[in-house]
């Protein structure tokens, strides 16, 4: 990156019946101390408020039209994007502070710009009222396409900052994937170049109770990861592929159907307790903090 140069960021966020966190979310951009940058909203047909609150921000590139899911909605707005780096923030997740932009580019201008496919920060996740309850954190260290694939899918992508060229290059996101798209855009891009780790917290993401992070539909999540990890070649009986598996099993079996019979008993209870069973059903996909 040449020095002293800028690099446009272009923010895409795909909407649906997001009225309740959405202007959040264009504030928390807007008020950046970063000048170069645009937010581009792809709204898939609203029928609440999200329009309206739109139509209040004229620096917005937005359009409100029906979509074929978040992939469809992120693949248009990269087509209208023309920044250099592309951060993609879902309309209830928000940037944590207004030194986010300037704190990231700091960190990649010194790196060696043009040998990595994507930046990745960290983030927080918090609850549905923006009370933190854990962090995903990206180790400090790069991830290739193998250690991706074989090793660790570290994937945060509300805190991943892509090289515009190589998302492009790839053909962006797969429109036939819709609840692990991050994890294969990571892996089409890391196949390029490498992801390099930058240690600056970038947003919060958001869990409630419309939130994909807390869909019911576990076994979809599950069956898409091992799609994609036999898509790129890997294996689908590693012990990382039947994570996914395992949390369901654990989490939504052992952990509240077993729990709750087990407490009929006092005696399979205490068994069940002093082996760590009760404890499944709080099984997470990032780590648990309170502050």
């Amino acid at each position: 990156m040449k020095e002293n140069y800028l690099p446009k960021i272009s923010i895409l966020t795909p909407s649906y019946n997001q009225g309740k966190y959405i202007e959040e979310n264009i504030l928390s951009v807007l008020n950046q101390n970063y000048p170069n940058f645009e937010h581009i909203i792809i709204d898939g047909g609203s029928t609440d408020n999200t329009v309206d609150i739109l139509k209040k921000y004229p620096h917005l590139k937005w359009v409100s039209e029906k979509d074929e899911g978040q992939s469809d909605a992120y693949n248009k707005g990269l087509k209208m994007a023309s920044g250099d780096l592309v951060l993609c923030l879902n309309s209830d997740d928000y940037l944590l502070n207004e030194n986010v932009f300037s704190e990231v580019i700091k960190k990649i201008s010194k790196t060696k710009y043009d040998q990595f496919s994507a930046f990745m920060g960290n983030i927080i996740v918090s609850d549905e009222y923006g009370n933190k309850i854990g962090e995903m954190n990206n180790r400090n260290r790069d991830f290739s396409f193998n250690d991706l694939l074989n090793e660790l899918p570290v994937v945060i992508h509300p805190g991943t900052f892509f090289n515009v060229n190589i998302l492009k290059q790839v053909g962006g996101f797969a429109n036939d994937i819709h609840y692990v798209m991050d994890y294969d855009i990571f892996l089409k891009c890391a196949k390029v170049k490498p992801i390099h780790s930058i240690n600056v917290f970038i947003s919060a993401l958001r869990r409630h109770k419309t939130s994909k992070g807390c869909s019911k539909d576990n076994w979809k999540f599950s069956y898409e990861f091992l799609k994609v990890r036999k898509k790129y070649g890997g294996s689908i009986f590693n012990k990382m592929s039947l994570q996914p598996l395992k949390i369901i099993i654990y989490k939504y079996i052992l952990g509240y159907k077993f729990v709750e019979w087990a407490k009929q008993n006092k005696l399979i209870y205490s068994i069940a307790k002093f082996s760590g069973v009760t404890k499944l059903n709080s099984l997470t996909w990032y780590e648990k903090k309170n502050n």
